[in-house]
């Protein structure tokens, strides 16, 4: 009996190659209001564009979850995110094989600061538990108890998040999401360039019904919600 092969395509990741550019993006966009390559019809489009990436970010993403490995040491308590983060996910303590072996859990900051006001000395051989203060001022991130490095169990905190929707910074540079959440967002700018230049017409009104509906399709799909 002869054996089994198994075909394969080569990995190319993220699976951005059948997505548009900034400016196909915002030329499609803008030919929804009759506007064509006209460039202040183009600029219009884009900052369109750019307004739904940034309504998007409004909520986590399970397309943007990525990792952050943060080493731990002794006496410290605080230790810096990563500069791309927006909410947390989940995190782990990883050993010296980069093994994941134990959950660290989430408290949210209002709750952490009461219930361990009184901060123990570095003589724990592990975290139990962590918190993020201020992402956008100061992006750290807070264990407790702090760990000793004598008795350090596992050295690595694994911090899974989420990171924002990063703008397109070219005419030729693609949003990193996928090909039905690029659609959908092609589809909100399109509404809102529409009722920027006919404003509240029937052509506008369907267009936004059908921007909705494209969204609410890819939020039951995607969206995520921040560790608790």
């Amino acid at each position: 009996m002869s054996g089994s092969v198994i075909a394969t395509t080569a990995a190319t990741f993220p699976q951005t190659a059948g997505l548009r550019t900034r400016s196909q993006l915002a030329l499609e966009v803008s030919r929804f209001a009759g506007g064509g390559n006209d460039p202040e019809r183009m600029t219009l489009a884009n900052q369109h564009v750019d307004q739904i990436v940034r309504k998007m970010n409004a909520f986590p993403w399970k397309f943007n979850r990525v990792v952050n490995d943060v080493p731990l040491s002794g006496d410290d308590d605080e230790y810096t995110l990563a500069s791309d983060f927006r909410s947390p996910l989940r995190a782990l303590l990883v050993d010296s094989s980069s093994k994941e072996r134990d959950t660290v859990t989430y408290v949210p900051f209002e709750e952490f600061v009461v219930a361990f006001a009184y901060k123990a000395s570095a003589s724990a051989s592990m975290p139990q538990y962590y918190t993020v203060r201020n992402v956008h001022e100061t992006g750290k991130v807070q264990i407790y108890p702090p760990v000793n490095t004598a008795s350090l169990t596992w050295p690595t905190l694994r911090i899974y998040y989420h990171r924002r929707i990063v703008l397109a910074s070219s005419e030729s540079a693609k949003l990193n999401v996928p090909q039905e959440v690029e659609e959908a967002i092609l589809h909100d700018a399109a509404a809102l360039n529409l009722m920027s230049v006919e404003g509240a017409t029937g052509r506008t009104v369907a267009m936004t019904s059908l921007a909705r509906d494209l969204y609410l399709t890819v939020e039951r799909e995607y969206r995520d919600y921040p560790d608790y």
